[in-house]
């Protein structure tokens, strides 16, 4: 437990530098807290012994203003902090923190992304980090204001009878046990449904999720799945049934040892004290009652605000991982290289990913002047994308260099390095911001930033579909966030894509399939455009389907990690080697599947 509270205390440091004012508030608040606790246990018992005591009203009057007063300030403050400056405080934190974390997650090793276990952990800490950090703060200082106010009333009832703050502490120990116990009964059954509730969670995604639309309104699978709920409900009701009944118990137990000590013993004692005591004045009888209910009160916050801390813990190990994470390759040290015209080389490149044993690429060297128009292909596999992971330094190769027009990789600040990348992937994504936006992926920075954007979908073939909008370039893609979003076709995405490529200002353009989803003669088509618009531009495509990348000036076929035969595709046919083969089989197929769709 110890522990688990020496990691809590590490987001103080976090919160201080987020948002010192919240930090300097709490520890007022803190103290606040305790003086307002004290100063109405000692009101009440000065007020009832000078009624008593039939002292003047005047003098009575004087003292009971102090104590308002002190009330006053200290509760007008509390109700600042607690309804003001905590919403306040807690949204500048949590826009710090997503931040940083967004910050961090650039930084992040594309290895990480590779290792489930990584992946997990950092997923769990950049969902979870804004508001579970500022939480774990939050339940930090309830647990000090319990204490230190526990430590003021304490003090108060010792100062009273060494006896009565035994019963009470026997009370309170006996109810934290039960407490534990309790807490150890809902993390088991929590554990116990969870295959139940993922369930839940899956049926509920299937039916919201748009990939799963047309097959919940064209099949009956809807039912089935209904159905699949209901039976996860009734696990749920039947596994929850005993830990329901045990808790239960253990509740019943609590509240009837609360009220043997509280109700019976501790009052009880006190009306003794009243009667052989005679320091024992009906005011102060009246302030133990208030202080030692508000005593048993911080205790439970406190056994409470402990429990939260040990959950809390596993969250800051997983936030602390992702502030504390040392990348390996994205450190943006080294040189910077930003170049209007580049080549590259691959000279003898090996490369295992982490933690395997087997070689993806083996001794690759290849040649890209600048301007010219290359080609990678091979089988499904093959290694190509791999390599594209490497020009674009997401790793390093194990063995051999990189070079960017005859600098080596390693010495290069990899963000400046990849300012000279167009990169489009397979899996390419269309965001929920503006057309605009989507095409630069950034902000408009300036009028001119429109004209480049223009003509960059009149080069992809999109401009007219996006003039005929009512908002044109500031149309909001998708509807993820907006009811009239546009949702462009499968075509039209790849013609996005496109306008990307020709929107940048970097002199290499890497390629990887975006394409592959659309058929050949589509594909085809798209690749002959980009080598005809991209001029000056070296590009770099990559393929299985050797029939779209016949005008690359050279290209490459990997197969099995290396690079078997290069040359341009006449040359390539003529070795009549893995090329030719692959070439022939797939112009085959092709023609198949004409003569069978006509």
């Amino acid at each position: 437990m110890l522990k688990d509270i020496k990691k809590n205390f590490k987001m103080i440091g976090y919160v201080a530098k987020f948002v010192p004012l919240y930090f300097v508030s709490s520890i007022v608040y803190i103290i606040f807290s305790a003086v307002t606790s004290v100063a109405n246990v000692v009101i009440i018992q000065n007020i009832i012994d000078s009624v008593i005591a039939r002292i003047p009203f005047s003098e009575v009057l004087s003292n009971l203003l102090i104590y308002v007063v002190i009330i006053l300030v200290a509760d007008f403050f509390i109700i600042i902090h607690n309804y003001y400056l905590v919403q306040r405080c807690r949204y500048v934190y949590v826009k710090k923190a997503q931040r940083l974390m967004f910050e961090k997650t650039k930084n992040i090793d594309t290895e990480c992304f590779d290792n489930p276990e990584f992946y997990n952990l950092f997923s769990r800490a950049l969902t979870q980090g804004d508001v579970k950090g500022i939480d774990c703060y939050d339940n930090l200082v309830r647990l000090v204001r319990s204490l230190v106010t526990l430590l003021a009333l304490g003090t108060l009832i010792i100062l009273t009878d060494w006896w009565l703050i035994l019963i009470i502490l026997v009370e309170c120990i006996i109810s934290t046990i039960i407490q534990i116990r309790v807490e150890k009964i809902y993390y088991k059954a929590d554990k116990a449904v969870e295959k139940y509730n993922r369930r839940h969670g899956y049926i509920g995604r299937v039916f919201y999720l748009e990939k799963f639309a047309g097959e919940i309104k064209a099949t009956s699978v809807s039912d089935l799945l209904t159905e699949k709920h209901d039976e996860a409900t009734v696990d749920i009701k039947r596994t929850l049934l005993k830990p329901k009944v045990r808790i239960f118990r253990n509740y019943a137990l609590n509240t009837l040892i609360y009220n043997i000590f509280r109700n019976a013993m501790v009052y009880s004692y006190l009306m003794y004290k009243v009667f052989k005591d005679p320091l024992m004045t009906i005011g102060l009888f009246g302030s133990s009652v208030n202080a030692v209910m508000q005593f048993s009160r911080n205790f439970e916050l406190i056994t409470y605000s402990l429990t939260q801390a040990k959950k809390n813990s596993l969250f800051i190990d997983d936030f602390l991982w992702l502030m504390e994470y040392e990348p390996k390759i994205e450190i943006e040290q080294g040189l910077d290289l930003v170049v209007d015209k580049a080549s590259l080389e691959v000279k003898d490149v090996s490369f295992r990913y982490p933690g395997t044993e087997e070689y993806v690429l083996k001794n690759i060297d290849l040649k890209v002047k600048q301007g010219e128009k290359i080609a990678i292909v091979g089988h499904n596999g093959a290694g190509k994308t791999t390599l594209i992971k490497l020009l674009l330094k997401f790793y390093l190769a194990d063995e051999g260099e990189i070079y960017l027009n005859d600098v080596p990789y390693r010495e290069l600040n990899e963000k400046s390095l990849r300012q000279n990348f167009s990169a489009i992937f397979q899996n390419f994504q269309v965001y929920s911001v503006s057309v605009l936006e989507n095409v630069l992926l950034r902000k408009r920075m300036n009028e001119e930033d429109d004209s480049i954007v223009w003509e960059a979908l009149e080069k992809a073939g999109l401009k007219e579909k996006i003039e005929a909008l009512p908002k044109g370039l500031d149309t909001i893609l998708t509807k993820e966030f907006d009811n009239d979003g546009l949702v462009l076709s499968g075509g039209e995405r790849q013609k996005l894509v496109l306008a990307r490529v020709f929107a940048s200002k970097s002199p290499i353009i890497i390629f990887d399939e975006p394409t592959s989803n659309l058929d050949p003669l589509a594909e085809y088509d798209i690749n002959k455009k980009i080598i005809e618009l991209s001029h000056s531009k070296t590009v770099i495509m990559i393929s299985h389907r050797l029939s779209t990348i016949v005008d690359a000036s050279t290209i490459y076929l990997i197969d099995g990690g290396r690079v078997i035969e290069q040359g341009d595709h006449q040359s390539l046919l003529k070795l009549k080697g893995k090329y030719y083969q692959m070439f022939e089989t797939q112009a085959k197929m092709y023609t198949d599947e004409d003569l069978m769709t006509n």
